[in-house]
């Protein structure tokens, strides 16, 4: 749709708000004229100085100054085109190095961009919570990486990354947490943070999860050796979350499971999995566009 053509990805930016469409000028304020040819908006303006002199308005500045695309050498189709194909998972960087004619390095920076406003979008989420009165929240966790034991001076220790997980049942929503380990000082803070008070908790038996009835939940557990039979009784129970483990590691441990950079991918896989794949990039513009706002809009 956008291969080779500019035009069509500057006007999809603007659209979405990720290039500017109007900018005023700073020195009068006027609307500055836009010349399509350069990608450049300009003020000739004739206006007064401080002494009552009469001067022309020298203001320009380029369309990309202070935005998405600011200093990106590479070209708007090419640009737009990376993030659609950065929003679909198997696809490799040496196949977006070779499909889009762009160097390696340009590549890689536009990589960690992309994965910036993955991880903006989800803290903005996660800064809203889910559950809430009469919701249904379940939690668990699980190690990324080698699940190894190794022995240390306290005993045996998983060698990997440990990561908490929260579904909501109704909403479908998924948070998911890289952390050091899974004790109750580690995740009961993060369940008081990101789950609304008076929530219902599916839990297993994990003794971290414990004292979560004294912090202001309605909590049941499930022992995952029996839950067949507790899924027959009644709908107690953490299928969800335990089935979001298998899909998290195909798309997550695909793309290496580097502990510093966990969260990176994290924040890719549910920024994908939150929106239909035909609506991803609509999406991450718009929130590219809330990450890089530009200055002298109207």
């Amino acid at each position: 749709m956008f291969h080779k053509d500019d035009s069509k990805a500057i006007l999809t930016f603007k659209q979405h708000s990720v290039l500017p469409d109007t900018v005023l000028c700073p020195n009068c304020g006027a609307v500055c004229n836009f010349a399509p040819s350069s990608n450049i908006f300009f003020c000739r303006r004739i206006c007064r100085d401080s002494k009552s002199r009469k001067i022309k308005c020298s203001f320009s500045v380029s369309i990309n100054k202070n935005t998405w695309l600011d200093r990106s050498h590479i070209t708007p189709s090419q640009n737009i085109l990376f993030c659609s194909l950065f929003l679909q998972n198997f696809i490799t960087q040496r196949q977006i190095v070779k499909w889009l004619k762009i160097g390696h390095e340009a590549a890689v920076n536009w990589k960690h961009y992309c994965y910036e406003v993955c991880e903006f979008w989800l803290a903005e989420q996660e800064q809203i919570g889910i559950g809430g009165h009469g919701k249904v929240v379940e939690i668990g966790e699980n190690i990324f990486g080698s699940s190894k034991i190794k022995q240390n001076r306290e005993g045996q220790e998983f060698e990997g990354q440990w990561v908490f997980g929260c579904f909501e049942r109704d909403s479908k929503k998924l948070f998911l947490f890289p952390v050091e380990n899974r004790d109750a000082g580690t995740l009961i803070p993060i369940v008081k943070k990101h789950i609304l008070p008076d929530t219902i908790i599916h839990s297993n038996c994990w003794k971290a999860y414990s004292t979560l009835s004294n912090e202001g939940f309605t909590h049941y557990t499930v022992n995952q050796s029996e839950e067949k039979e507790f899924l027959n009784k009644s709908d107690v129970h953490t299928r969800n979350i335990e089935a979001c483990w298998r899909d998290v590691k195909a798309w997550i441990l695909r793309s290496g499971n580097k502990r510093e950079l966990s969260h990176k991918y994290i924040s890719k896989y549910l920024f994908c999995k939150a929106f239909h794949e035909e609506e991803r990039l609509h999406y991450f513009l718009e929130t590219a566009a809330k990450l890089y706002r530009h200055p002298h809009t109207v």
